[in-house]
């Protein structure tokens, strides 16, 4: 909260009043406030866990047994369909129905990873990608851009992929909780998403045959690290169809490998089942 402080002081200091409010303004309607808020109480994941858990008892069709903020370490290239436009609203912990997860949108067909993409293999200059383009057109015409208060943010902000690309090829893929250990205060200042900093990962939804699904938050993370061509990434799961938690429920009702059902151990070697058989 602090940086937002000396932030909003730079820009009045730079371009006057009005610019300053229209700053304040993007700050309250892209998100960022409510986050900052949230990151100031205290045990906001343990409140979470337990809303999840009591989910899951009174409504179990609509809430996993899982653990919702559970970290997995994914080949990004398994990463193959995005299913972020689809209708079903995409919170941790729930389950639910429908063909939501019968898309043909590929991740790769994404803006975001198009523009990656031009830029770091093929060579092109920020500037001239359309992704650029559209968020100076976006910050010209006062409208909310988040990580951006004004076009001069625009350098900094694309800086910012530069220097994630090169720290995934020369380190690997980092969680946030590993980030936020060695740089508090940047990782925090750059969770946009996630209530707090910790459940700021890559966002994945499970479709009913476990198929893993790009679902919400690290879009531009998860384009980086597949052209930068690392090993793993990490995910939580934030939606399960129902089809795939009912082969959860399956295997976690059984007490032998010998009982489970020929469709369920087809799943075993599934990075959402816990291996407790």
């Amino acid at each position: 909260m602090k940086h937002q402080f000396w932030r909003a002081y730079s820009i009045y200091q730079q371009n006057g009043p009005i610019d300053l409010y229209r700053a304040i303004k993007r700050f309250i309607v892209s998100g960022s406030l409510r986050d900052e808020v949230l990151n100031l109480l205290p045990k906001t994941e343990l409140c979470l866990r337990y809303y999840i858990r009591l989910g899951h008892t009174v409504y179990p069709s609509r809430f996993t047994d899982a653990d919702p903020f559970k970290i997995l370490w994914i080949d990004p290239d398994e990463i193959i369909y995005d299913v972020s436009d689809s209708d079903i609203p995409i919170r941790f912990g729930k389950v639910y129905n429908g063909d939501w997860d019968q898309t043909e949108s590929r991740f790769t067909d994404r803006t975001v990873y198009r523009t990656m993409k031009r830029h770091f293999i093929n060579g092109e200059s920020w500037e001239n990608t359309d992704y650029y383009e559209q968020k100076r057109k976006q910050l010209e015409a006062g409208k909310s851009v988040r990580g951006c208060a004004s076009v001069e943010d625009l350098p900094d902000y694309f800086a910012r992929f530069d220097k994630l690309y090169e720290s995934l090829r020369e380190e690997g893929y980092k969680s946030q909780r590993t980030l936020i250990r060695e740089a508090p205060n940047e990782t925090i200042r750059q969770n946009l998403d996630a209530p707090i900093p910790a459940l700021n990962e890559i966002g994945l939804c499970i479709g009913r045959d476990g198929s893993l699904l790009r679902g919400y938050r690290g879009e531009h993370r998860l384009a980086i690290a597949k052209l930068a061509d690392v090993d793993s990434v990490a995910v939580q799961i934030l939606v399960r169809h129902r089809g795939w938690q009912s082969i959860r429920n399956k295997i976690r009702n059984e007490e032998s490998i010998t009982e489970v059902s020929d469709d369920a151990q087809k799943s075993l070697g599934h990075p959402d089942i816990d291996n407790h058989l």
